[in-house]
């Protein structure tokens, strides 16, 4: 009986942790993708896991220990729903964006794949002017890219080469917003990223 008490203290405790403040659902794909992210993850207890593991190098405790991996593949089926299915039409965990006083970041299939994810999110976050408010994967195609930049056309001689790129792959699309309101978003975030040419 005790030790039923203790796993519904502990699991009202996580509950309480991860609704405290934002967090990412992520869906992974790949062959064995439960067991190779569980692999990843290391043990539940960063003092247990494995040399190299995610929560080996960035778990404080079993509490705070990173992220969750589901045990089977049905648990993460039920997760997937929970996090990213529709009831009625209407999704059950309503997407973030405010879309207002804010900029649109998207983040290019290159830059993806080269693995520069974390340090882009890492240096807008470490700059202390913005918030990422809002963020989602998506795969674009070539049709939505041409609309998507067609305020370039004819304006930028790269226009088609630009449009084709961000169709090859995944891109994220981030929200992001000044934390200083009084601030442009626009402005503000041009001014971290640079000239379109580095």
């Amino acid at each position: 009986m005790q030790l039923n008490a203790d796993i519904n203290i502990f699991h009202s405790i996580v509950i309480d942790y991860i609704t405290c403040g934002e967090v990412i659902g992520l869906e992974l794909v790949g062959p064995d993708a439960v067991a190779e992210w569980r692999r990843c993850l290391g043990a539940t207890d960063p003092a247990d896991a494995s040399p190299g593991t995610l929560r080996r190098i960035y778990g404080e405790n079993k509490l705070r220990n990173i992220a969750h991996g589901c045990h089977t593949l049905e648990n993460a089926r039920q997760m997937l729903d929970l996090f990213f299915g529709y009831e009625n039409g209407i999704p059950r965990v309503p997407f973030r964006a405010t879309l207002k006083d804010c900029t649109c970041c998207i983040i290019k299939p290159h830059a993806i794949l080269d693995g520069n994810v974390g340090a882009i999110l890492e240096q807008i976050s470490t700059s202390g002017k913005f918030n990422i408010s809002a963020m989602a994967m998506f795969s674009v195609k070539l049709p939505n890219a041409e609309e998507f930049y067609e305020v370039y056309k004819g304006v930028l001689p790269e226009y088609e080469a630009t449009c084709i790129h961000l169709a090859e792959g995944k891109c994220l699309a981030l929200e992001v917003k000044c934390t200083d309101s009084s601030l442009n978003s626009v402005t503000e975030f041009r001014k971290l990223c640079g000239p379109r040419d580095p």
